[in-house]
């Protein structure tokens, strides 16, 4: 007769509560982590975006400067030759009066 072959019991896993929920709390963490890199990357991005803006606006400023600058030394020429006018003319009109 041929022998019968009785099943082995399975082995019963005991779920640990306490486990679970460390499982479920480092897998929020994990998420957390990579959410969190997520955003310095996108932060450090915004603050390379900024460095590139301020330079770009430092080079327009200066150019700005540099334009004032030759505004200034001509207003100042044009306000000497204005009082030199200014005062041929009086001197023209003191000649004629006089």
């Amino acid at each position: 007769m041929p022998a019968d072959i009785v099943a082995f019991p399975a082995r019963r896993v005991a779920t640990d509560p306490n486990r679970a929920r460390l499982r479920l709390a480092l897998d929020k963490l994990d998420t957390a982590r990579a959410t969190q890199r997520a955003a310095i990357a996108g932060w450090r991005q915004a603050l390379s975006d900024l460095q590139v803006a301020t330079r770009a606006l430092e080079t327009r400023l200066e150019k700005f400067s540099g334009q004032l600058d030759r505004l200034q030394t001509d207003v100042t020429g044009l306000r000497d030759d204005a009082a030199r006018l200014e005062r041929w003319a009086s001197a023209a009109e003191r000649r004629d009066r006089g």
